[in-house]
């Protein structure tokens, strides 16, 4: 084989190998433990509404609107249901991936009313 068509094989393979690489999550991709409580599902915009608790050093409990990229991983939840999932964030984008139900939520507390 002329040594030129060796360098041709050559270079190619390093350029596939390249290009297979490319596809590696970003060094600015931050993973979080997250537990909650679904409160809504929305299919069409692929994102779930979730009464979130704190994540340590990262941000307090609270209700947020977050991105599912998966879409098979909605689909056996329901509102109520309590979750663990992995919250992901890259730059100012987030979503939710590794979604699982551990059961029915308890009942968040009844405050009571004003006399």
């Amino acid at each position: 084989m002329p040594m030129r068509y060796v360098f041709i094989l050559l270079a190619a393979t390093l350029l596939v190998l390249a290009a297979c690489t490319s596809h590696l999550a970003p060094a600015n991709t931050q993973r979080y433990a997250l537990t909650g409580r679904i409160l809504s599902i929305n299919a069409s915009t692929a994102s779930v509404s979730v009464d979130t608790d704190a994540i340590s050093n990262f941000m307090p409990a609270m209700t947020m609107e977050y991105k599912v990229k998966n879409l098979s991983e909605i689909k056996p939840l329901k509102p109520g249901d309590a979750i663990t999932a992995t919250l992901v964030k890259q730059d100012e984008d987030y979503w939710l991936e590794n979604l699982r139900s551990v059961g029915k939520a308890a009942s968040p507390p009844i405050s009571a009313s004003p006399r």
